[in-house]
């Protein structure tokens, strides 16, 4: 089952801006204030019998509360009721956050945050640059070469090359 193949003390996005959360949040609730999207998690969803926040998850939330300037509870983080927007970050309330979304809502997040995503940005990103390069270089985008006749009867053709496409003269 996928919950095993993921331990419970790994922390999804340690980041203390938690733009994930934050995008996520908006598009489940239409604003960015994380309380509202605790209170909506807890009215939608329980944890699993055993889950559990380990002593480095622990810290990391903890720290993440400190950077975000969200109270620490004195309780410790809970998973059942979630007591910190900090708590989110477990990767049981993410699956679950991202199984409320539509797949073109997915779609967005895998390419704003997986590393392939970013991949895939970038080298959209160089092309586009590489093709204005080209453009810039070729003088008014022609580029004249002779064309070799197919048989010596024939009268020698020059082929000009656009950006739309082959022209042969």
């Amino acid at each position: 089952m996928a919950a095993a193949a993921i331990p419970d003390g790994r922390c999804a996005n340690p980041s203390p801006e938690s733009p994930l959360l934050r995008d996520v949040c908006y598009m489940l609730k239409g604003n960015t204030d994380l309380h509202l999207l605790v209170e909506w998690v807890n009215n939608k969803f329980s944890m699993p019998m055993g889950a559990r926040i380990d002593d480095q998850l622990a810290r990391e939330m903890k720290a993440l509360a400190e950077a975000a300037g969200w109270p620490i509870p004195s309780e410790g983080f809970r998973l059942g009721p979630v007591n910190s927007p900090a708590a989110l970050l477990h990767w049981g309330f993410l699956a679950f956050l991202i199984r409320q979304l539509t797949p073109d809502e997915r779609a967005y997040l895998k390419d704003r945050y997986s590393v392939l995503g970013k991949q895939r940005a970038n080298k959209q990103r160089r092309q586009k640059h590489k093709l204005h390069r080209q453009r810039r270089k070729s003088p008014q985008n022609f580029i004249e070469r002779p064309y070799r006749a197919a048989s010596p009867a024939q009268p020698p053709r020059i082929e000009v090359t656009a950006p739309e496409g082959t022209l042969c003269l």
